[in-house]
């Protein structure tokens, strides 16, 4: 079951899987970020019966065993309709449960609550893993599986480009820290008409302002050069044509998919130390990790990567060979082994 009807819904229903989709409407949207009230949690709570009611009947037409809530709020829903029904139920935990993410008393409570409520976790990395603090109950850590195929476009052109392409993947916040590139950047793109810049993605949740902000820092720049691609479905195109990808969030990452995915291109990537992306990235071996928040240290690594063909070639093809190891297949074979072995 899905709160959202959208594409993987869809793709599910493609594959031959039974999904069900019921979305979350007005009050049951559950907000467990750091600006959540308690008043408007409990106000969320209130409204899920419905869901909970059909969740309830689902798991039991079907006689599961094992139900695995991808969400917060799944967790919620999941434990309330699991009440009295004989089966294990898995958190897979995609967000580090921290205060600089939830806020400290909504952490606290999320991670009170993942305690009394899930009989095992999953989790998308050592560092989300370490945020949960989930006792001696069953854990494991499974990344998720990045479509590899789609991203390694073969092998490419030793020939040095005319242009180096540099691309950052990501929703516009804040925490992703867009403005940081664009500032580490500018003064390179300004001296040089040979680099270009290309962010994709599109600000959700009210960051519209951000948005702007971020234009405005590109406004400084000879026009041509910074370019804003909005929201695409598919990225692996653009991905494939860039020489450089950023990933800079001020935040630990819970993983980074798109370092994953930008490495299974050959890109050469630099992101921000810490969470996830050290985890993915060896530094200097098949990516460049850098200061979280360092304008000065992100720019000294592009400009290493700009001037330096042979070495930024040599870290892509480290990254396309180490970005097997999160590939779907191996990925999807580990996850499904450790829940067999749950019954």
């Amino acid at each position: 079951m899905s709160f959202e009807d959208g594409p993987i819904v869809r793709r599910g229903q493609l594959a031959g899987l039974s999904v069900s989709a019921l979305p979350l409407k007005g009050d049951a949207r559950l907000d467990m970020k750091r600006h959540a009230s308690v008043f408007a949690l409990l106000r969320s709570l209130a409204q899920l019966g419905p869901l909970v009611s059909r969740l309830r009947m689902l798991i039991r037409e079907d006689g599961s065993e094992i139900v695995v809530a991808r969400s917060v709020k799944a967790l919620v829903v999941a434990k309330l309709a699991t009440i009295g029904w004989p089966s294990l139920l898995v958190w897979s935990v995609h967000d580090r449960v921290s205060a600089d993410y939830f806020g400290t008393g909504m952490a606290v409570l999320v991670r009170t609550f993942g305690r009394v409520a899930a009989d095992a976790y999953v989790a998308n990395s050592q560092s989300t893993l370490q945020s949960i603090r989930c006792g001696r109950k069953p854990r494991i850590v499974v990344s998720p599986g990045v479509e590899l195929e789609v991203f390694n476009g073969g092998s490419r052109d030793s020939t040095p480009a005319s242009v180096v392409r540099v691309v950052m993947v990501g929703r516009f916040a804040p925490w992703k820290g867009q403005d940081l590139l664009m500032t580490a950047l500018a003064p390179i793109l300004i001296e040089r008409d040979d680099v270009h810049l290309t962010f994709v993605g599109a600000p959700l949740f009210g960051e519209d302002s951000f948005f702007e902000h971020v234009q405005s820092l590109a406004a400084q720049v000879p026009d041509g050069r910074v370019a804003f691609a909005g929201h695409l479905q598919d990225t692996s195109a653009m991905v494939k044509t860039a020489d450089i990808a950023v990933h800079c969030s001020r935040l630990p990452e819970p993983f980074g998919a798109v370092i994953v995915e930008a490495m299974a291109s050959g890109c050469a990537v630099v992101a921000s130390d810490g969470g996830g992306p050290s985890e993915i990235i060896e530094h200097n071996v098949d990516g460049l990790l850098v200061e979280r928040d360092s304008v000065e240290a992100l720019r000294a690594s592009l400009l290493r990567l700009i001037e330096e063909p042979d070495f930024r070639r040599e870290l892509g093809e480290r990254a396309t060979e180490s970005s097997k190891r999160f590939g779907m297949g191996s990925v999807s074979q580990e996850y499904s082994s450790w829940l067999k072995g749950l019954k």
